[in-house]
């Protein structure tokens, strides 16, 4: 929510003035940049800038990891995404189902309609900040009680929480080792270690590293925990653009191929809509009151999240992924009236 609220105000104080924004968040650089340069390289040892791109053409030169003016592939595979939103139930076993969670901290208050999770299926969860996303992560995973409020099913719940800890003393390898005994098997790298790209930094000292490397460790530890439901409380924090799909997808792999669920709070909207199969959309006034409905499709989610920011997206039909379209502009206009955002 304020992603695209701030690209609205940028793009309004600064229509006279040239603007540089640096940013991994896809959706809102599409919304707000009138032109894109790519870097590529390789990270830590150097980096390339391309020429300047319109910034559709831009983005999807580099979802394609194709740069055709300078004849170079500066990634083996093409990023794709979904040509339509996932419409799918997951499994028919129910993991665990939650109603009128009602929660008061403070002067805040969060009523939660209800909502249940089924094996095999991913639940997204968005809305603005201070509107009880992670305050329902917290009561879910036991670290606080609710108020009111039923849940139900004894399972096993892998807990993410939105700040990593720092604490450990020691390298990633001794902690992943600590954390599960599948570490060093071929498929422990190639399902955690790979997607994430920790397999070349496991010798580093975990309270020694960056807000993105430390992001990935605890998506890791997560993850390697066997588990009925990962809760992952804003897991592409801190992760690049291409970090953020593989994560996606490593995700709904291990989702299917383990029957499991997950349950994912993000401001990434491009990742959301990637990873969900229903998504919860949390409403109110930040900091006072947040409430939610029960999970429904993606798409019926995303809408009414758009239609609170005054935002409509369409489908590139190049590449498949969600555009943001330039405020007032005729796809713009046309969509509102329809009420499709």
């Amino acid at each position: 929510f304020q992603r695209l609220e701030v690209s609205k105000t940028i793009r309004e104080l600064c229509k006279d003035k040239s603007v540089i924004v640096v940013d991994h968040d896809l959706a809102t650089l599409d919304f707000l940049a009138d032109n894109i340069h790519i870097f590529y390289g390789v990270p830590g040892i150097y980096g390339i800038v391309s020429v300047p791109y319109s910034v559709r053409v831009g983005i999807n030169a580099f979802l394609d990891g194709y740069i055709k003016e300078d004849n170079v592939r500066m990634r083996k595979e093409s990023i794709h995404f979904q040509s339509t939103f996932i419409e799918q139930q997951g499994g028919i076993e129910q993991i665990i189902s939650f109603e009128n969670i009602k929660k008061k901290l403070g002067n805040f208050e969060l009523t939660v309609k209800g909502g249940e999770l089924y094996r095999q299926e991913v639940l997204g969860i968005l809305g603005a900040n201070a509107l009880g996303k992670t305050t329902l992560a917290r009561i879910l995973a036991g670290e606080i009680k609710s108020d009111s409020g039923k849940i139900n099913g004894k399972i096993k719940i892998s807990y993410k929480s939105q700040y990593p800890k720092t604490d450990f003393d020691g390298t990633i390898r001794e902690l992943l080792k600590s954390v599960t005994n599948e570490f060093g098997t071929s498929d422990y790298k190639s399902r955690i270690l790979r997607p994430l790209g920790l397999d070349k930094l496991l010798e580093k000292n975990v309270n020694k590293l960056s807000g993105g490397e430390l992001q990935r460790v605890a998506v890791a530890v997560s993850l390697s925990k066997k588990s009925d439901v990962y809760l992952l409380d804003e897991p592409s924090a801190f992760m690049d653009v291409e970090q953020r799909l593989n994560l996606a997808k490593m995700i709904r792999n291990l989702v299917e191929k383990d029957e499991t669920s997950a349950l994912i709070i993000d401001h990434d909207l491009l990742f959301l809509s990637q990873i969900s199969d229903k998504a919860m959309v949390f409403l109110g006034k930040p900091g006072k009151q947040g409430y939610t409905e029960e999970p429904e499709s993606v798409e019926n989610a995303f809408n009414r999240f758009l239609e609170q920011v005054q935002v409509t997206f369409r489908k590139d039909s190049q590449t498949g992924r969600p555009r943001a379209n330039k405020l007032e502009s005729q796809m713009d206009q046309e969509q509102k009236s329809k009420g499709k955002y």
